[in-house]
């Protein structure tokens, strides 16, 4: 996450499907050299592990406003292309469908949930409660 200039508070995401990608093919070519890992599962359970983190690294911190919402749709994107590669699909509802079935849930829900935790985290801390909640309500709005 990069902090942009402006006159408001923003954050640029930009980079962040470069360095999901980068993470997907090292891992890929690993995993094509290696013949005795021949599973799709392992695949996946190594992009759930390491490729959907380097999405999601500190985005709870800043909850991306509503206008970032065609950000979550890219990063989507990027995971439907790891889970087209991995099974070698045809068919967007095919890629849906092992999504679901895989539990890799949409960026936007992601963010919420790790957001709406670091939050529960920040309020637990009775000394950070009365600023967190004043400077999150100022600062940001949440992903509908």
């Amino acid at each position: 996450m990069y902090i942009s200039a402006g006159r408001t508070f923003q954050c640029s995401y930009d980079h962040l499907k470069l360095k999901f990608y980068r993470a997907f093919n090292g891992f890929d070519a690993l995993h094509c050299q290696s013949h005795c890992s021949n599973s799709e599962l392992l695949s996946i359970k190594l992009v759930k592990a390491y490729c959907v983190l380097l999405l999601l690294y500190a985005i709870e911190l800043t909850a991306p406003a509503k206008q970032v919402v065609s950000m979550m749709d890219t990063l989507d994107r990027c995971i439907d292309v790891a889970v087209w590669k991995i099974f070698k699909l045809s068919c967007f509802a095919d890629c849906k469908y092992i999504r679901s079935c895989v539990s890799l849930h949409p960026i936007a829900e992601l963010v919420k949930s790790r957001t709406v935790k670091f939050m529960g985290n920040v309020v637990d801390n009775q000394i950070l409660a009365n600023v967190a909640q004043l400077s999150f309500n100022e600062l940001f709005t949440f992903v509908s």
